[in-house]
């Protein structure tokens, strides 16, 4: 069980305000393989006149190892976003592989595809994932 809060800086053109996104994170373990339910919600910055997209998400993350020590992994994830703003939802699935090298460290490489016209259609996306325990 874990959570995460944060906010949304407005980093890209022609945005402004701070939105914030937070998620409730479940796991289940089932021998090696992970599934991780995150449930949440999201209201990014605005952008122009018009206000920051905002709504409840829902997803459905899966990590499951290939090898004995856990250093290589398949991962994959399913999410949507069903605005409550006049942006269109979202649906999309990612599928590639982590490699972790030592224990607080990940490197990944996953492909995205986007079911619906509002959202991405497709990309490739690398990871960094430093880890640390705050207590």
């Amino acid at each position: 069980m874990g959570l995460q809060v944060g906010p949304k800086l407005p980093l890209a053109r022609g945005t402004h305000g701070v939105g914030f996104e937070g998620l409730m994170l479940l796991g289940y373990r089932t021998h090696q393989t992970y599934l991780i339910l995150n449930l949440g919600g999201l209201h990014d910055p605005a952008s122009g006149n018009t206000p920051g997209p905002s709504g409840p998400e829902l997803g459905l993350d899966v990590d499951h190892p290939l090898d004995e020590p856990g250093h290589w992994a398949l991962i994959g994830q399913i999410g949507a976003v069903l605005y409550t703003s006049a942006d269109p939802n979202q649906l999309t699935t990612t599928a590639g592989f982590a490699w972790r090298p030592t224990e607080n460290l990940e490197l990944s490489i996953v492909g995205l595809y986007g079911w619906l016209s509002g959202g991405d259609r497709y990309g490739v996306l690398f990871g960094f994932s430093p880890k640390f325990r705050l207590w």
